[in-house]
């Protein structure tokens, strides 16, 4: 009575799976079918699934690993000071050579903490207390940073021309 029912129901849901080209199993562990896969009437030994979580299960591929740019990003903030309000009036000034690439320090900073919003990444950072903790001191650097920068600025906003502050 079982074997006609899943024979009909093979070949009603033959089409989806040609169209999802996602190999489909009927009343099988989630551990033996490959990732991709969709699983109708799942086999789990220790749950007892209702609605749809017992009729339609889902394996989805195996995650990528994902390198936190901990590294650049560092040095990226090590570049910070050095491109700070005092650099600036004295490059102003005259006093100081060069442009050190303060802007294009800072927008690629953005940039690279802005990748690390990305789900990998932040699955990958949520994951890893050591991670977490190499971010956190970073963070708590930026932060000292940002404090000196407002305090110097805040000091000197009122000799600065409009235009400059």
């Amino acid at each position: 009575m079982l074997r006609p029912f899943i024979r009909r129901l093979k070949a009603l849901l033959a089409p989806a799976a040609r169209r999802l080209s996602a190999p489909v199993y009927f009343g099988r562990s989630l551990a033996s079918v490959p990732a991709g896969a969709v699983v109708v009437a799942p086999l789990r030994a220790t749950v007892l699934g209702c609605g749809i979580a017992g009729i339609v299960a889902f394996k989805r591929n195996a995650p990528q690993t994902v390198e936190v740019p901990v590294a650049p990003l560092a040095a990226l903030a090590e570049r910070l000071p050095a491109n700070g309000f005092a650099a600036c009036r004295a490059r102003a000034e005259g006093l100081a050579e060069g442009y050190l690439g303060g802007e294009a320090c800072m927008r690629e900073l953005v940039r690279q903490a802005r990748e690390l919003r990305r789900e990998e990444a932040f699955a990958r950072i949520y994951a890893d207390p050591a991670l977490q903790a190499r971010l956190e001191a970073l963070a708590s650097r930026l932060a000292a940073c940002q404090e000196a920068e407002a305090g110097c600025f805040e000091e000197q906003v009122g000799r600065l021309a409009a235009a400059e502050a």
